[in-house]
């Protein structure tokens, strides 16, 4: 709008700059009116301001400068109006300026508006969607307090099962170790029932000997005694030690089956 304002208004003072250009080439003010009463010279201007070189043809009368004056203040009010004009134009610049910028700033405030309207709008279903948010978070805590409980109740489980299991472990170990040492114990037995054993057969075979010994000894004193007696009638006398107990004839124990048979058979006859 104001850029079509701008334009006439350019185009109107061209316009009138051209025509005083035209009136001033054609009308040229004298510097200083002469008097009606001085002579005409040649090349010079008449009394009546015309030019010699104009026709005669022209009456006297008129002044061909009369309107000059005039129209240097038209010049002049055309000057101050473009003048003017050029300043209106510059500040209808700066106010299309201003108002491209207002229309910017009202277009973003109307956007930003339409944007709070909309979210405005959109408001309820947004609290209905925290409130739905609340109630799903609440559900959740309670299942989570729920879980948490099972979990801690499976933790005091798996902790049953697995005191069961080291239990059963050393049990197992107690088990396994005491085979152990049954076994042990079993092999040391049989050791020391071996060597035992072979103590017991060495001490037999040891006292078998001493009493063989002896009992060859007492059987050679009683074949000699019964010799004796045969032949004398009487029993020799044992000289025994003093400090030697006396052994009576029921203390003698013959380990000989051969000698006891033939001792009763003597007895008995």
């Amino acid at each position: 709008m104001f850029g079509n304002i701008r334009k006439k208004l350019n185009s109107v003072i061209q316009e009138g700059l051209n025509i005083s250009e035209n009136i001033s080439s054609h009308y040229i003010k004298p510097s200083s009116p002469k008097s009606p009463q001085s002579p005409v010279s040649p090349g010079a201007t008449s009394n009546t301001g015309v030019p010699s070189s104009f026709p005669q043809s022209v009456p006297p009368f008129i002044n061909l400068y009369a309107g000059c004056d005039l129209l240097a203040i038209n010049e002049r009010q055309w000057t101050e109006i473009r003048d003017l004009n050029e300043l209106n134009a510059k500040k209808a610049a700066d106010v299309d300026a201003t108002i491209l910028d207002i229309r910017d700033r009202t277009e973003r405030t109307l956007t930003t508006i339409q944007d709070v309207n909309v979210t405005l709008a959109a408001l309820p279903v947004v609290v209905t969607t925290l409130n739905g948010c609340v109630d799903v978070i609440k559900d959740v805590g309670a299942k989570c307090e729920t879980l948490e409980k099972k979990l801690m109740e499976l933790e005091d489980l798996l902790e049953v099962l697995e005191l069961q299991e080291k239990q059963l472990d050393h049990r197992f170990e107690m088990a396994m170790y005491k085979e152990k040492k049954l076994a042990a114990l079993e092999k040391v037995r049989e050791e020391l029932a071996k060597k035992h054993a072979d103590s017991v057969m060495k001490h037999e075979l040891k006292m078998r000997k001493v009493q063989q010994e002896r009992q060859s000894v007492f059987q050679d004193a009683f074949q000699d005694d019964m010799k004796f007696y045969k032949e004398q009638g009487t029993i020799p006398k044992v000289e025994t030690r003093v400090g030697e107990r006396k052994l009576s004839l029921e203390e003698v124990e013959l380990d000989d089956t051969d000698t006891k048979d033939a001792l009763d058979e003597f007895l008995n006859n």
